[in-house]
């Protein structure tokens, strides 16, 4: 395949293109094809081996990473076309899109930053002005298209954009991103260590745990998607689980479970559960306790706790209620996960049950149920 081809004359090898495909990856599930891939603002380890301190573009360990962005998605130079340019609808020098990148000349660079220095010449303006009758002066197509005249008159004696690079139009990209998809799968068949060993990197460890983990089990344990979702969880989802009972959930995890539901009035299943706990900017943001694996902060919004304790843990994606749905509204069928179009709204809660008969005979038993150890905590 080329793209391998072009990273192995670069000094590379396969993993290298590992790393560049499993970054898209993320990011398309994360910011969209579309949106600029910002690496100084996405610090997870999964990029470490790209570099953007103290340099005016992305490098790749020890060389320019920008080449390597387009070869993934099979654009080379050529003769030419072989200096790289980067879209003005991009604002983000370090960015790690390929879309926003092309091959051009030198005149395209100046282009590009013009326009995106708030200039409003565009090729088809600079066209127009060349193509313009022959009869009129440069001052006069000056002032008709709002445009310098040294500007104007270089235009049209060719000393400025001789040649202008056409950006790539939708068809364009749609074949680079097909190209993509077949690297990506080819990468996937050819090397599946490398790609298995990547994934592991980018899920953190393989000890990282939700909130519906049991010490002695290996369910909601180490498998966790793009958007640090629990895949346990995300197949309970699928099944319409929606259960709110603090017994389904660890000791460690009791006292956390137990007292965001003590925060929410908990009503008939038809009807709006209020937060009644913290709120802040104004009471406009709820707040409650709830550490999460995949978020640096230990508080979360109301309803985005309610969910991962009812439903299942869901990682960064977003929660929201119904728009009939009173202020804060915790009621697990009134959620819901946008992006997890795949995932039902359940018809009923299965349980509610937000008190044990006697806390430590119901761990004692589940532990004697799954052979582990007690916590050092209920030891008599």
């Amino acid at each position: 395949m080329e793209t391998l081809e072009f990273f192995r004359a670069n000094g590379l090898i396969a993993p290298d293109a590992v790393v560049f495909a499993k970054a898209f990856q993320v990011f398309m599930r994360i910011a969209g094809k579309d949106a600029c891939w910002d690496l100084k603002k996405s610090r997870h380890r999964i990029f470490s081996g790209f570099i953007n301190s103290k340099r005016n573009h992305l490098f790749y360990k020890t060389m320019d990473a920008r080449p390597l962005l387009l070869a993934m998605i099979g654009q080379f130079p050529e003769t030419g076309k072989n200096v790289i340019v980067r879209k003005h609808i991009c604002d983000c020098k370090f960015c790690l899109n390929p879309s926003h990148y092309y091959y051009g000349t030198k005149a395209d660079v100046r282009l590009e930053t013009n326009q995106r220095n708030g200039d409003t010449l565009t090729p088809q303006l600079v066209d127009q002005i060349r193509q313009a009758d022959k009869g009129l002066s440069s001052k006069a197509l000056s002032r008709r298209f709002n445009v310098s005249y040294q500007r104007v008159r270089k235009i049209r004696v060719g000393e400025t954009f001789d040649v202008m690079q056409d950006q790539a139009d939708a068809s364009t990209l749609s074949e680079g991103w097909n190209m993509l998809e077949k690297v990506l799968h080819h990468l996937a068949s050819s090397h599946p260590d490398e790609v298995r060993r990547y994934e592991l990197d980018f899920h953190m460890t393989s000890e990282m745990e939700c909130p519906w983990h049991r010490n002695g089990t290996k369910q909601h344990k180490g498998r966790f998607g793009h958007m640090g979702e629990c895949l346990d969880c995300l197949e309970e989802l699928k099944q319409g689980k929606c259960t709110v009972d603090v017994t389904q959930f660890d000791y460690r995890w009791y006292w956390t479970v137990k007292r965001f539901w003590d925060q929410v009035d908990v009503r008939g299943e038809d009807e709006c559960w209020p937060w009644l706990g913290a709120t802040k900017k104004g009471g406009t943001e709820s707040v409650a306790y709830c550490p999460s694996p995949v978020h640096s902060g230990a508080t979360q919004s109301a309803m985005r706790v309610a969910f991962w304790l009812s439903r299942g843990f869901v990682g960064k994606y977003r929660i929201h209620t119904k728009k009939t749905c009173e202020k804060f509204c915790c009621n697990p069928l009134h959620l819901e996960a946008r992006g997890l179009d795949d995932v039902p709204i359940p018809s009923k809660i299965e349980n509610i049950q937000l008190n044990y008969v006697n806390i430590f005979e119901h761990f004692k038993k589940a532990d004697n149920q799954i052979g582990g150890d007690r916590p050092e905590s209920l030891s008599p």
